[in-house]
């Protein structure tokens, strides 16, 4: 089964990581958000290879365990902070490592 890409523009700050991480996917739209360049582009593409960092305030235990067994490094980033914050935070060792899933798969079922 195909995977289809999608973007939350909601959740989308224009940082344009997606962009500098995959150029022949994605592209800035005039809104100043993320959007879908060229969806065929993802049948080349192994984004799994370009995810190697997460920051997040809060991750359930399913989420956390398949980020962690797939090597994935998961640290804390406060909420209201944009992209550029967290990512400075983060280069100066300012940022801390999630070590346990911050809720459980109840807790994420219950907040859906």
């Amino acid at each position: 089964m195909a995977k289809k890409l999608v973007i939350d523009e909601d959740l989308c700050e224009g940082c344009e990581t997606c962009v500098s991480l995959c150029p022949d996917v994605f592209e800035l739209g005039d809104n100043g958000k993320a959007r879908i360049k060229n969806p065929n582009a993802l049948e080349s593409f192994n984004i799994q290879e370009a995810i190697d960092l997460l920051f997040t305030s809060r991750i359930g235990e399913i989420s956390f365990y398949m980020l962690k067994n797939n090597f994935v490094d998961i640290y804390r980033a406060e909420e209201g902070l944009s992209v550029r914050e967290i990512i400075e935070r983060y280069r100066n060792n300012q940022i801390e490592r999630i070590a346990l899933p911050t809720h459980s798969a109840e807790e994420s079922h219950a907040e859906s």
